[in-house]
């Protein structure tokens, strides 16, 4: 199979196996890397697996991958494979493309209590193609108990997405764009088994510029007409992150199957002119 010729930062394969459905981060000497990789894919070919770092042993961490174009199966930041390695602080970044199955910004394997998938980011933005996917802040194969959720990260900076769920993610960062309007959902999920964002922490920001957002105007960040369970969420500020506007302020309200965002506070016109 050919490899991914648009695309960079990787090789074909695996550490496993050189010859899987697969692309893998490398490094400056061109051998799979575990750490520190910088993948990009952009129109590359058709139904691949991408690994920002993969672990045969020993840690997954501090791995990029990004994604602008093209068709992946399944998108991973890091991957370890032998008990007790971290696949952490890796960031996926989607913009555009098509991901068929998952995106899981670390994956720890079969393992059991001495591994941990933590302290991963997702971000969305543009209007990629999510519609069959989950996604996943971390994951694993084994019923034990593994930390895959503290400080696992999603951002979205865009509306009118669609995937089938999300998980495993203690921090729900949702940046609305300078062309959200009110009435407008953020991400909406099918899974018919529901979602759960319980005891997740939930920001809301809109774009730096303006925006058409009044007081009292209402965006659904999260909606899943299957249920959306929010047990012990709470609001958290997204002071501090690059590209927000500081003069917005939100009140969160859960339903049973959306969780939206009214406007509070909104810059003053008089300051603006």
């Amino acid at each position: 199979m050919p490899s991914l010729a648009a695309d960079s930062g990787g090789k074909d394969g695996t550490p496993d196996d050189n010859a899987a459905n697969a692309y893998t981060g490398t490094d400056s000497s061109n051998n799979y890397a575990s750490s520190s990789a910088n993948v990009t894919i952009d129109t590359g070919g058709t139904g691949k697996d991408i690994y920002g770092g993969y672990a045969a042993s020993g840690d997954a961490t501090g791995n990029t991958v990004t994604m602008t174009g093209g068709v992946a199966r399944r998108l991973y930041g890091g991957w370890v494979v032998t008990e007790g390695g971290k696949a952490s602080g890796n960031t996926i970044s989607i913009s555009g493309g098509t991901i068929q199955q998952y995106v899981i910004g670390g994956w720890g394997g079969n393992a059991t209590t001495s591994t941990s998938a933590t302290g991963n980011t997702i971000r969305i933005s543009g209007s990629p193609v999510l519609t069959n996917a989950v996604l996943y802040g971390g994951w694993h194969y084994s019923s034990s108990p593994i930390d895959e959720i503290t400080g696992n990260t999603l951002e979205i900076r865009s509306v009118g997405l669609s995937a089938k769920n999300v998980a495993n993610f203690e921090n729900y960062h949702f940046i609305l764009p300078g062309t959200v309007k009110a009435g407008d959902t953020v991400l909406t999920l099918t899974d018919p088994n529901g979602t759960d964002i319980s005891n997740s922490k939930v920001g809301v920001a809109v774009a730096a510029g303006t925006s058409p957002l009044q007081k009292g105007d209402t965006v659904t960040l999260l909606k899943n007409e299957n249920g959306l369970t929010t047990t012990g969420y709470t609001k958290k500020s997204l002071t501090g992150t690059q590209g927000i506007s500081l003069e917005y302020d939100f009140t969160l309200n859960a339903t049973l199957t959306t969780l939206d965002a009214t406007v509070d506070t909104t810059p003053d016109p008089t300051l603006c002119a």
